[in-house]
């Protein structure tokens, strides 16, 4: 007897919607031919099953990842079965669901799918679809202030990185950045950067990261001919492919962290003088006309004239040495002269 109830319900949730639905009429369907048209239709309340299906695909091919909202209502109409389907599960996780959300959860029911999809979908896909699921939730715990959000999105990107701990443990950190920085939230932001940039970025040598930056190069190009080789209707891989790459990350990065440092703690010593460090470095691996600007406000805000002003005078020469546009160092070269900065 129970075994024939639970066949009953098997059988109700393959004909009947997860969620219920408002019946709709029924019109015959036409296919939107651009994505402006997909976005006026859907702007004017179309959200029909196949309607959100086909947007989300067009979305996709114009490279647009941001459809956690479209997932969201297109789950809304599907039934239990369909989540058995490795086609359906995929579909849904490429649209990068909010990880607390209903679509993320349904799709997370049928384990053996999951781990087949994991296992067998070529590298480039499974970054895809953790990179949307990522960004996407983020941004929703960012917009919403949601903490608890934010908490989920670090744990998966620990666990996304596998046995790789040291990397999972790092970009998990970063995302916490990410969210203090998106609330605008300074005293936690400065706070968690300057452990995150002391433990990941200073006890690296010089040559270490210059190696790290050359093995992302190579990375960079085998996933460029991974997604040339998906993207062929047979097995051929194409002989031409493009692809681009961050050079100098570490680098960068320091950079950019030192730049948010002066922006955000103007009257605290101690950070200042802990961004000038993270600055130093950069340079030191990577000379560059906007490192060396950065290191000179630096300068400057610890009222360090002479020094400031010199470091600015090194990042307008080298701008002019490498035919880089030096006007917007000039002025800021002329603001420190004149300290009106």
């Amino acid at each position: 007897m129970k075994h024939s109830i639970i066949s009953l319900f098997v059988l109700l949730t393959c004909v009947m919607p997860l969620i219920a639905q408002k019946s709709t009429t029924n019109k015959k369907y036409s296919e939107p031919k651009t994505l402006l048209e997909y976005e006026n239709r859907y702007a004017a309340g179309e959200n029909s099953h196949t309607f959100l299906k086909n947007y989300i695909l067009k979305r996709q091919q114009a490279g647009l990842v941001k459809n956690d909202e479209l997932i969201e209502k297109y789950v809304l109409d599907l039934k239990v079965c369909e989540l058995n389907s490795y086609d359906q599960v995929l579909f849904i996780l490429k649209a990068g669901p909010i990880i607390d959300g209903t679509a993320y959860k349904l799709a997370k029911l049928n384990k053996l799918i999951n781990d087949s999809i994991y296992k067998t979908e070529p590298l480039a896909v499974r970054k895809a679809i953790d990179n949307a699921i990522i960004n996407n939730s983020l941004n929703s715990a960012i917009a919403s202030k949601n903490k608890n959000r934010a908490f989920e999105v670090e744990r998966f990107t620990q666990n996304s990185w596998g046995r790789n701990y040291n990397e999972g443990y790092k970009n998990s950190s970063l995302i916490k950045l990410r969210y203090y920085k998106g609330i605008k939230d300074t005293a936690m932001y400065l706070l968690i950067a300057k452990l995150h940039y002391d433990n990941y970025y200073l006890n690296l040598t010089v040559d270490s990261v210059r190696k790290l930056d050359s093995l992302n190069f190579i990375k960079a190009k085998n996933n460029a001919r991974e997604v040339s080789s998906i993207q062929m209707n047979d097995s051929t891989v194409k002989k031409k492919y493009s692809f681009v790459v961050a050079k100098d990350v570490y680098a960068v990065d320091l950079n950019n962290a030192a730049w948010d440092f002066y922006n955000m703690a103007k009257n605290n010593n101690d950070y200042l003088f802990k961004a000038l460090i993270w600055i130093r470095r950069a340079i030191e691996i990577s000379p560059k006309p906007a490192f060396y600007d950065t290191y000179a406000h630096l300068l400057y805000q610890l009222k360090m004239f002479e020094e400031a002003l010199s470091m600015q005078r090194k990042a307008l020469d080298l701008a002019k040495e490498t035919k880089i546009d030096s006007s917007t160092y000039k002025i800021e070269y002329e603001k420190m002269m004149n300290k009106t900065l």
